[in-house]
């Protein structure tokens, strides 16, 4: 056996097992429960053979010391030995693609499968080495021609849906929606000198201000897609452990895409806000980076996987606002003269705390203090991102004719060390229904159609924006149910029946709690971990301090979480609420 034998058998056993577990990770996008969140694009096709050509081309290194070394042990020639060893870690590659065997079976297996192949193969080895490597040069080419395969599908997928449009109506509105993932509405309680986000309040200027928006989950997934449909978490599906938007509800993309506009999502959310989970209606959806892509294979998650025990969290990287800014204004550039729906996911203030928090130095985590000041400083560099693209969109005249909507998915625990968070409550999101997690910050803008500068009280839900959109647009053809938000109503107005109850819901991992937010009132119930909790929001604004044993209102918010848990939110008036 020569020593570029073994380059030979790594390489051709990195293409070939590479390309079969590239198209089982392809297949895995069709079924949102397989991976999650860990998804890929098509371009896995030619990036999982490249990733194992150079792993397998390491092994073959490490291979040659021991195989030499070991000739005097071995029963079999060493180059049977040599397509044993590789043909062994491309069926483990494969059999644990989709992480749904369990790690022992998996390598019994491919040591069975292994011991049959070789057995099949033993004393052809050398012929087909010799064959192998007459036809090296196929492999740069292979992976070259499933990368611009790739790319070019892509691209005509694209084209062949924009050319399946209607015509658009004449002089539509465009439609803006910007997601701050993992951003708290009290991060935009400071004003003057101490404002986080001076850019944004100078924006929200221009329009309406809500002070009690809900988010209808405090995770990513379910609240996403309560925005683009409309709809509670258990009325679309989108939620743990399924994780599986319903076809029943069209989304705010599909509509719109329906009415001949041009749909695209860009999202720094690649574990969650991806064209697998809500990718629905969208002309083109920009959200994974290379490097998502390449730790996303099998022995990339491994690589990423050890780098995370050392403090190395990719958590804390990802694609940036620049770069998004970049590909919404690249896109309304390819699609001049239509009106477009654009959803805007930002990761920056997720990124830069989770920066602080899961990287370290010698294994030392940082003081949540650290933390917070990291998610604070972040939201500081995204209003100013943020206030770079409306300053593009204005010098090009497209603010004039966009309605935008501007919040987040949800909030961020960061406990007492670092706010005045709840102690008891696990640092994070997705772990609670208080008001860190669940309350957000929600600006309407739409010019010269809305009171710029109005600040609405009342308690409202996401899931009311497309309900919104479709009514400030005019509409009638809305498949949208609910109330549009209160945009215009005064106080007296709420008081005759317009407040109504929202509902939040968290399924995640084992958790399982509902909450409902009426009035001043908040009320939880805990079905993991069995109890009740009421606040008065309005005394109690952290909600430090539990009421379910002493308030009357305790039993009507009970029957009211279960009416909005079954049917679509009643719209009586709560009564007492505002007096008890």
């Amino acid at each position: 056996m020569r020593k570029s034998d073994i380059a030979v058998v790594a390489a051709w056993a990195a293409i070939i097992f590479g390309l079969m577990e590239g198209i089982v990770l392809s297949i895995s996008r069709a079924y949102p429960t397989i991976l999650a969140p860990n998804k890929v694009s098509p371009h896995v096709l030619w990036i999982a053979p490249t990733v194992d050509l150079l792993l397998f081309l390491l092994v073959a290194v490490g291979l040659l010391v021991l195989v030499r070394r070991a000739r005097k042990w071995l029963n079999a020639s060493e180059l049977l030995v040599v397509y044993g060893v590789f043909i062994c870690l491309g069926i483990f590659t494969v059999i644990t693609a989709l992480k749904i065997v369990h790690l022992l079976s998996a390598v019994v297996l491919s040591l069975g499968l292994t011991v049959v192949f070789c057995r099949k193969l033993s004393g052809s080895e050398n012929r087909l080495t010799i064959y192998l490597r007459g036809r090296l040069v196929w492999i740069p080419v292979l992976i070259i021609t499933v990368g611009v395969g790739v790319s070019v599908y892509t691209k005509a997928h694209e084209m062949w849906l924009f050319r399946k449009l209607p015509p658009a109506p004449a002089g539509a509105m465009n439609v803006l929606v910007i997601v701050m993932d993992t951003v708290r509405a009290d991060s935009f309680t400071r004003t003057g000198e101490n404002a986080i986000t001076p850019n944004l309040y100078r924006i929200a200027a221009h329009g309406v201000q809500f002070e009690s928006a809900w988010a209808t989950s405090s995770w990513s997934l379910p609240s996403q897609a309560s925005i683009l449909t409309g709809r509670y978490p258990h009325e679309h599906g989108a939620d743990w452990p399924h994780l599986q938007l319903g076809e029943k509800y069209p989304t705010l993309a599909e509509f719109f895409a329906g009415r001949g506009y041009v749909t695209g999502a860009f999202s720094g959310n690649a574990a969650w806000m991806t064209p697998e989970y809500l990718g629905r209606g969208f002309l083109q959806f920009d959200v994974y980076t290379l490097e998502d892509l390449l730790r996303r294979t099998v022995y990339g998650r491994k690589v990423d996987r050890l780098l995370w025990e050392v403090g190395y969290h990719s958590a804390g990287r990802g694609k940036k606002a620049p770069e998004l800014n970049a590909q919404f204004l690249k896109f309304l550039n390819a699609y001049r003269g239509r009106p477009f729906f654009a959803y805007i996911c930002y990761m920056d203030v997720n990124q830069a705390f989770h920066d602080r928090w899961f990287n370290y130095d010698f294994l030392k985590k940082a003081p949540m203090r650290e933390v917070f000041q990291a998610y604070e400083q972040g939201l500081r560099v995204l209003d100013t991102q943020i206030s770079d693209l409306f300053a593009e969109l204005q010098r090009r005249g497209t603010l004039d004719s966009t309605l935008v909507i501007i919040t987040a998915d949800h909030g961020q625990s960061f406990g007492a060390e670092g706010t005045d968070g709840h102690d008891h409550d696990p640092h994070g999101h997705g772990t609670s229904l208080y008001p860190e997690q669940g309350k957000v910050p929600l600006f309407v803008i739409y010019p010269d159609k809305l009171p710029a500068g109005q600040k609405v009280m009342f308690t409202v839900s996401l899931r009311q924006i497309p309900a919104m959109i479709t009514s400030l647009l005019g509409l009638e053809d809305s498949p949208f149910a609910g109330e549009s938000l209160p945009i215009g109503w005064d106080r007296k107005q709420a008081l005759e029946g317009h407040e109504t109850p929202v509902l939040v819901t968290l399924n995640y991992e084992g958790r399982r709690v509902q909450s409902v937010k009426w009035d001043r009132w908040l009320y939880i119930h805990n079905s993991s971990d069995p109890g009740e909790e009421l606040y008065d929001l309005a005394a109690d604004p952290l909600a430090k301090k539990n009421l379910a044993t002493t308030s009357p209102v305790l039993a009507r918010m009970r029957e009211t979480l279960q009416q909005l848990l079954t049917t679509e939110a009643p719209s009586t008036k709560l009564t007492g609420a505002s007096g008890e």
